[in-house]
């Protein structure tokens, strides 16, 4: 019988509810088992691959040292491999335990431990590389749909995606992008169900799911839809039924104990629905693979096995939950804003002017940045002017390279952007209105690629010739050039902008690390320290990364919304009360 999309939510829903509390278990403790054992394996994996390939980390600039050092390769398939028997058994154990439950057996830990491990050894290369190709199409919607716990933080840098929405062809093509993604994901939807409970290889499981997916698409999307909606209405129901309790319970708002329980419950009832969210959408999966009788002839004759029943499971649960609570009433305790961070103005501010001109210069001091960061590069006739793209169509409406053109072709140029207009200032003018506003600049020299072999010396006599050598930061994307200034300066400040990086910080020859959010991770900041440099992070605009990075040992934010920063900086600064960091801590989901 096929269900239609209400029955088919009905199903799903009496399913997860009768057997909520052995899901909710089982999920909590295989995400528990992978966010420290898996990602333990995986760390080590990834050491080795830097190992092998003797580098600190990953990222621009060794990327192609790493992927053609033949015994990194190796390490890499060991990671790949790695990952794929983990989420393979992350899978197994989530899709057995429902499938089980459908058809009423059990199945012991060990046999899907095993089954996860026979799926992983009948891997074949076309298996291997369709996993590959599925985790790259996978991974930028791993927020949603079935998303592994190893992978659904993964994401696509928002720096990348900003970049390419600034332009009209730009904004149609993420669109577009993103379409096809969705197309794609929605058709790659029972991959990993059908790789648990089919005989079919990965390949095949790809190849199948392409064929189901394609049939009575709506149904089981509709189904899923409907039950997202009814699990946010509950979950919004009992958080709201904890606010009220709270609220009874902590009238001044300011009670430690109740807002620390109130914080452990808020978060665990967060973690849970998003548990049974995936279980759910892998019900979901279950019941339309049955329905099509594409389950393994073998796991339908399964024999049931004993349950594993075990005294320290109670004891064990209850030490977690004893160390969840004291673990957010730290949190809840030691939170407090960053008072020596800097608000680093990205380009001026781009919400009262065009990039990097001098009106987003003035506007950006009007609305508190401690520094303005501004784009510099390098002329035909090696003169410095203020402008971040390569190519001036986008602001300018003038298809040429800064590279080809003279300063005097560029400086004074119209732009415009977003309404605004101004015109492209030189280096000069800008350092001399930051100079009248008693500001200082964060400059990043931005390589093109077509500079003399003396492009440090020069930019080095520019800088002591406007007498700002000693007082403004510099950085660029370009290591090799930072290090010549900081050899051939000592007296100048620069640092290295990191796009994205694997790994922990090499110990360049740099003063500070600008670091984008995707990166970022508190043992770097630490390792930094240790080397007495500053750690920056770019481009932080959202609220919540906002709220997060205030309360980071960083040296600063570089924001294109420094006036929020600024607010936001201020509001934490007075308000102290334990409801008001409980509230913060949930925003940025620490």
């Amino acid at each position: 019988m096929i269900l239609n999309s209400r029955q088919l939510f009905r199903q799903v829903r009496r399913n997860v509810n009768q057997y909520k509390f052995t899901y909710i278990f089982t999920a909590s403790m295989l995400q528990l088992f992978l966010m420290f054992g898996g990602v333990w394996l995986l760390s080590e994996l990834f050491d080795l691959v830097l190992l092998a390939a003797r580098q600190a980390n990953v990222d621009q600039h060794n990327f192609l040292v790493v992927m053609t050092n033949p015994w990194s390769m190796v390490a890499i398939i060991a990671y790949f491999v790695g990952l794929a028997f983990l989420m393979f058994l992350e899978f197994s154990v989530l899709t057995l335990m429902i499938y089980a439950k459908q058809v009423d057996t059990h199945f012991s830990w060990r046999t899907i431990l095993k089954h996860a491990f026979i799926r992983l050894k009948k891997m074949r290369l076309i298996d291997f590389v369709s996993f590959v190709l599925y985790l790259i199409l996978t991974i930028p919607l791993a927020g949603a749909g079935l998303a592994s716990t190893l992978t659904e933080r993964l994401y696509i840098p928002d720096f990348i995606v900003g970049e390419f929405i600034k332009t009209p062809v730009g904004l149609v093509g993420v669109i577009l992008s993103t379409l096809v993604l969705i197309y794609l994901n929605v058709r790659l939807f029972f991959t990993f169900p059908l790789v648990s409970i089919t005989e079919d290889s990965f390949f095949q499981s790809v190849k199948r799911s392409w064929q189901m997916s394609k049939s009575r698409m709506f149904r089981w999307m509709g189904a899923i839809l409907i039950y997202e909606a009814w699990l946010f209405i509950l979950n919004i129901a009992i958080i709201l039924v904890v606010v009220i309790a709270v609220y009874f319970a902590d009238p001044m708002d300011n009670n430690f104990i109740v807002q620390a329980v109130a914080l452990t419950v808020m978060k665990s009832v967060i973690f849970f629905f998003a548990a049974l969210t995936k279980i759910g959408v892998i019900t979901t999966a279950v019941i339309v693979i049955m329905e099509e009788r594409q389950d393994s002839h073998t796991l339908k004759h399964h024999q049931r096995e004993t349950k594993f029943k075990s005294k320290w499971v109670p004891l064990f649960v209850t030490g977690f939950v004893m160390g969840t609570f004291a673990w957010n009433a730290w949190r809840l305790y030691i939170w407090e804003v960053n008072p020596k961070q800097e608000i680093i103005a990205h380009r001026g501010y781009i919400g009262a002017g065009v990039e990097n001109s001098i009106e987003a210069l003035k506007a950006a001091v009007d609305q508190g940045a401690d520094s303005v960061e501004v784009d510099i590069q390098l002329t035909k006739d090696h003169q410095f002017v203020v402008m971040h793209d390569y190519n001036l169509k986008r602001l300018a409406k003038v298809n040429r390279e800064v590279k080809d053109m003279t300063a005097d072709e560029i400086i004074g140029l119209p732009i415009q952007q977003a309404g605004f207009t101004s015109t492209v200032p030189s280096f000069e003018t800008f350092v001399q209105v930051a100079k009248d506003l008693n500001v200082k600049l964060f400059v990043e020299l931005k390589p093109h690629g077509a500079e003399p072999n003396n492009c440090a010396e020069l930019f080095i006599n520019k800088m002591r010739e406007l007498n700002v050598a000693e007082q403004y930061r510099v950085m660029s994307l370009d290591l090799k050039l930072m290090e010549a200034i900081n050899q051939q300066a000592p007296e100048m400040t620069v640092g290295y902008v990191i796009p994205i990086q694997f790994g922990s910080f090499a110990n360049n020859n740099v003063d500070f690390f600008v670091i984008e959010d995707f990166s970022y991770r508190n043992f770097l900041v630490e390792q930094a320290r240790q080397q007495q440099k500053d750690v920056y992070v770019w481009t932080i605009n959202d609220e919540s990364k906002i709220t997060k990075y205030l309360d980071r040992p960083i040296s600063g934010i570089i924001t294109d919304v420094p006036d929020r920063v600024r607010t936001l900086r201020h509001d934490m600064s007075t308000e102290t009360s334990y409801s008001d960091k409980l509230m913060r801590l949930l925003d940025m989901g620490s």
